[in-house]
């Protein structure tokens, strides 16, 4: 997921700091890769500053409504810095490791956000999920799928596939031939009492119509960076590597 890293806000945006949007964007960074909220400054990279008689009263309630507002709770690491003259109110929301972190009132069914394309969108539950996963040092992709067996002639056969969409790509370049035990090695098959259990991502990897229908991949053009408006759009399905 590419982020800027920053989300800017005024100061007037700051005086109403209470509502969800500081909380959302606390919540969206610690979930995904850490980041800065600007206070004091705007999206058009001027800088309305924060007047210097608030200036501490603002970064001690912010620093409030992020612990008491978060569960787990959110330390953020605060500081005060000058720009074009203005005082600025930087807020460092590091990457947490407790995830998945989500606003206290709305618990964790609906209030985990996370950081895709720049913006902060509500994560659905397949997202929840794998942050819980990560918050156990664990990883969706390598969890086993306990109610399938996969035969040895659907690996050989994505194999072969795989090996020739590689071969098609290599421009001449010599291309190894992909075996079982590699996908084994990669942690996306198990064998178990001579049985061939997949994880989910070889049924990712695949495009098996064992799993979940929703999985895809979401494609679009946008008419500028702002990703207001986008030209073109699809949605991606079927195996990974094609």
């Amino acid at each position: 997921m590419k982020d800027t890293g920053q989300i800017s806000m005024t100061y007037e945006d700051s005086l109403v700091f209470s509502n969800t949007h500081l909380l959302k964007s606390a919540v969206a960074f610690v979930n995904t890769r850490g980041g800065i909220i600007s206070i004091g400054a705007n999206d058009s990279n001027s800088t309305d500053g924060i007047p210097s008689s608030a200036l501490f009263q603002i970064l001690e309630a912010i620093e409030e409504v992020i612990i008491g507002g978060c569960d787990p709770p959110i330390i953020p690491d605060s500081k005060i810095q000058e720009v074009d003259g203005k005082n600025v109110i930087l807020v460092h929301i590091p990457r947490g490791m407790q995830r998945p972190y989500c606003i206290k009132d709305e618990g964790l069914l609906d209030g985990v956000y996370v950081r895709v394309d720049g913006t902060t969108r509500r994560a659905s539950l397949h997202v929840v999920k794998d942050l819980i996963l990560q918050g156990q040092n664990r990883h969706y992709d390598q969890e086993t799928v306990t109610n399938q067996v996969i035969s040895e002639k659907t690996v050989n056969a994505l194999c072969a596939d795989m090996y020739t969409v590689s071969k098609d790509n290599a421009e001449g370049k010599p291309v190894k031939p992909l075996t079982k035990q590699e996908l084994i090695d990669w942690n996306l098959l198990a064998e178990v009492d001579e049985r061939l259990i997949p994880k989910q991502g070889f049924l990712l990897l695949e495009g098996s119509s064992l799993i979940n229908t929703d999985a895809q991949i979401q494609c679009a053009l946008f008419k500028s960076t702002s990703r207001a408006t986008f030209l073109d759009r699809r949605d991606l399905t079927g195996p990974l590597y094609r």
